[in-house]
Order: structure tokens, then C-alpha cells, then sequence
């Protein structure tokens, strides 16, 4: 986890700090990164890294920045 978290360092288009990581397996993650988003529109950067020869890796191309969207009106029927 602190490999993964300390990725973002050497990118300077990925937003800082790591706020999430989700395991997707042993050798893949999701990532979110950036100031924690609070309300719509605030934005954060997502990523996906995989164990390469033992070390953790950004997967080329999956860096994108995201916003929060606020969800309304949804019922359950």
C-alpha cells in the first residue's frame, strides 16, 4: 500500500495524496488520488497499477481525471 501510495510523486499530472486504494487481486489495484472530493464537481485523479517484476507500476493509459456527481431522485420500487 505504500508503494502504490507513494506513485503519484514522480507524475506531476496526477493529482496528490492517494485517498483510495481498491485490491483488485494480489497484483492489481484502483486508484483515486488528489484532495478527497467533497461535493459535485470537485476533482480527483483515478489510475490502475499492477505488480511488474515485484514492484508497482501506473498502467500506461489508465491515468483520467473524474469529478463527484451528485446522484438525485432515485427510488427504490
Amino acid at each position: 500500500m505504500v508503494e502504490i501510495a507513494a506513485l503519484p510523486d514522480s507524475h506531476p499530472e496526477i493529482r496528490k495524496p492517494v485517498f483510495w486504494i481498491h485490491m483488485i487481486d494480489p497484483g492489481w489495484a484502483e486508484v483515486e488520488s488528489g484532495p478527497r472530493p467533497k461535493k459535485a464537481g470537485d476533482k480527483f485523479t483515478r489510475f490502475s497499477v499492477h505488480k511488474e517484476r515485484g514492484r508497482w507500476v501506473i498502467v500506461k493509459g489508465s491515468v483520467h481525471d473524474d469529478w463527484m456527481v451528485l446522484v438525485t431522485g432515485l427510488t427504490n420500487r
